[in-house]
């Protein structure tokens, strides 16, 4: 049963030649092909998945599975200008905190703005696209202004021991 776990995910989902071969349609068409695996294995309804576990030992959270592929497929309608098949799709992602602020991890609101993005690319009346394209500058200036300067500021490299834990 894992080999053929295994053997359909590198065939579907998962073939480099298609990311890394520089075809960007043919991974978006990938992408689709995983939002619809991922909504058939109950992926998008928290708490209602259709999949067993095969093994215990790896922590994949489908919540994070699903935020994944939904933001991927959304990044890659982006760069090639097309609809987005999960304009609909809800996920939750951890928001702002003063943990991800000290840690320094941005936190991932972009699926949000690059679905508004998505959207105002494919309206075709100008005024809307520009009253849209200003609520997302809106949107993202107060995103900006959350976190502190300091977040913002160059890393600092120099000193590092080369293949140290803190160069990592």
């Amino acid at each position: 049963m894992e080999q053929l776990a295994d053997s359909a995910i590198e065939l579907v989902n998962t073939s480099d030649v298609l990311l890394d071969g520089g075809n960007i349609r043919r991974a978006w068409i990938t992408m689709r092909r995983a939002v619809i695996t991922a909504r058939l294995l109950g992926l998008h309804r928290p708490g209602h998945y259709r999949f067993k576990t095969i093994n215990q030992q790896n922590d994949l959270d489908p919540a994070v599975m699903w935020a994944c592929v939904v933001s991927t497929e959304q990044f890659l309608c982006l760069l090639l200008g097309l609809p987005t098949s999960t304009s609909g799709a809800s996920f939750r992602i951890p928001r702002a905190t003063s943990a991800c602020v000290e840690s320094g991890n941005l936190p991932v609101l972009i699926p949000d703005v690059v679905r508004k993005i998505i959207e105002r690319n494919q309206t075709h009346a100008p005024q809307e696209a520009l009253d849209m394209t200003q609520k997302i500058d809106q949107e993202l200036l107060g995103v900006v202004n959350q976190w502190p300067p300091a977040f913002w500021r160059p890393l600092q490299l120099a000193g590092l021991e080369v293949d140290s834990a803190d160069a990592f």
